[in-house]
């Protein structure tokens, strides 16, 4: 696994469209990323270095506690 993308209980999971839309209306990538390098990698992945090792992403589309949700309430 290379991403992680952190969503709230009112996204679901398995539909990809509402993945991105959680990104799109919740998730600032200079605040919310964090890039991990040296990681080990799959030996599936040719994308990986000589020994292995790759780089990792993570995103957190997630409400901070507490907030109001109700600006972020889907249409949909």
């Amino acid at each position: 696994m290379k991403q992680v993308i952190v969503v709230d209980e009112d996204i679901d999971t398995s539909d990809p469209v509402r993945v991105e839309w959680a990104l799109m209306t919740r998730w600032q990538p200079d605040k919310d990323t964090i890039i991990l390098s040296g990681q080990k990698g799959s030996s599936l992945d040719p994308s990986r270095s000589d020994d292995g090792l790759t780089s990792k992403i993570g995103m957190d589309a997630s409400l901070p506690p507490g907030i109001d949700k109700s600006p972020y309430e889907s249409v949909l």
